[in-house]
């Protein structure tokens, strides 16, 4: 349920970037090229208008299901699971807004946009266990933000050596939160020391290249 709510939520947010960009080229071209701004300029404000938007629907939607798939209710745990959601969401517009300059037309970008993501999604830590991802997609994992934002929101489940109710005595397959955690490879000690800080580097390198990208195109 949680890579579930975290695909979706990640996906709608990379596919809503690509029209709107794409549809705009032609404009923000014109003006950059007239000067009447720069591409700094123009990918930064862009950021800060949907900013606010894509905060509201993150805290609404990651709220709802949060709430009503009853998970800790540990308001720490709700904090940080709904920190990993926003951060996601913030890397995965970041993406689509590098997909949609690349891209050049909305025909390409539509045509490659699913295997581009393909490989983030798959060496996330569901389909792929963390520790035997071949060594080939390695560099998927460490650009894959689903993975990232998966080991937090897990790890806000998933803890303590504390037996589950009804494994008393070791008759479940995984009967703590932290033999969840070893089944999928993940630590907790990683959240705050490699997760968020990747989730940030990650938000600000899409869109340094996807700047870098426009400003070539507009030049």
């Amino acid at each position: 349920m949680i890579f579930l709510l975290l695909f979706y939520w990640n996906y709608s947010c990379y596919i809503s970037v690509i029209p709107v960009e794409l549809f705009n080229r032609s404009a923000y071209r014109r003006e950059i090229q007239s000067s009447m701004y720069c591409a700094t300029s123009y990918v930064t404000s862009k950021s800060l208008v949907r900013a606010p938007f894509e905060t509201l629907y993150t805290l609404i939607f990651s709220s709802v299901v949060y709430w009503m798939a009853g998970l800790d209710p540990n308001p720490a745990c709700f904090l940080l699971f709904i920190l990993a959601a926003w951060l996601s969401a913030q890397c995965a517009v970041s993406f689509g807004y590098l997909t949609s300059a690349i891209s050049p037309s909305f025909q390409v970008a539509m045509a490659i946009h699913i295997p581009v993501i393909l490989p983030l999604f798959l060496t996330a830590g569901l389909f792929i266990n963390a520790g035997t991802v071949p060594w080939y997609l390695v560099w998927c994992q460490w650009l894959s933000y689903y993975y990232y934002a998966f080991e937090v929101m897990c790890a806000t489940q998933f803890y303590g050596e504390h037996v589950f109710e009804g494994c008393e005595g070791g008759t479940c397959p995984l009967n703590s939160g932290d033999e969840v955690l070893a089944s999928l490879a993940f630590r907790a000690q990683n959240v705050w020391r490699v997760d968020i800080p990747m989730l940030v580097v990650l938000v600000v390198a899409y869109r340094c290249l996807a700047l870098f990208v426009v400003y070539r195109r507009a030049k």
